[in-house]
């Protein structure tokens, strides 16, 4: 049996570059969706501690601090409520005059959401710890097994002037 080198050769190459090729391709796509996955899941939970931030502004008195509720009393006496419900964040809004409730929920792909109130020097000034931890889902990801991606975010902040009730 007398093989021709030079017909079988070339379909096998031009095949194995094919392959090579869509590999590759494949392979950058994956990363480039992990990347920005990963980028994502932390600008959310760098933003919730943001929006948290610009809420911890209006302080005015603290009413209740548990592991995953904050509830305060703004300068204009509303009383608000920062939880976590599902993956959202909750800011819940009583107004105190109206007797009116307002509730706003921030998409922030929350896993968790902590608080922890504490004294400097255990008689001085109030700091609450925030942290945050957002997550994504198995569907964001590309592949067979795509991975989840986990973004964690931390912040203490200085409440000065406050009557703890």
């Amino acid at each position: 049996m007398n093989i021709q080198l030079d017909i079988v050769l070339p379909p096998i190459i031009v095949g194995t570059l094919i392959l090579l090729i869509m590999g590759l391709n494949r392979l950058m796509m994956e990363s480039n969706t992990d990347a920005r996955l990963s980028k994502d899941v932390q600008q959310f939970a760098n933003t919730a501690l943001l929006v948290i931030q610009e809420e911890l502004r209006d302080v005015d008195a603290i009413v209740e601090v548990n592991d995953s509720t904050f509830s305060f009393r703004s300068a204009t006496a509303d009383t608000i409520h920062i939880f976590r419900d599902n993956r959202e964040m909750i800011f819940l809004r009583r107004n105190a005059a109206l007797n009116v409730q307002d509730t706003t929920r921030y998409a922030a792909r929350l896993a968790d959401l902590r608080f922890t109130l504490s004294q400097l020097d255990g008689t001085g000034p109030f700091m609450l710890r925030v942290r945050v931890a957002s997550e994504s889902l198995p569907q964001e990801g590309v592949g067979i097994n795509p991975p989840r991606y986990r973004a964690f975010a931390s912040r203490d902040f200085y409440l000065r002037n406050l009557d703890f009730n």
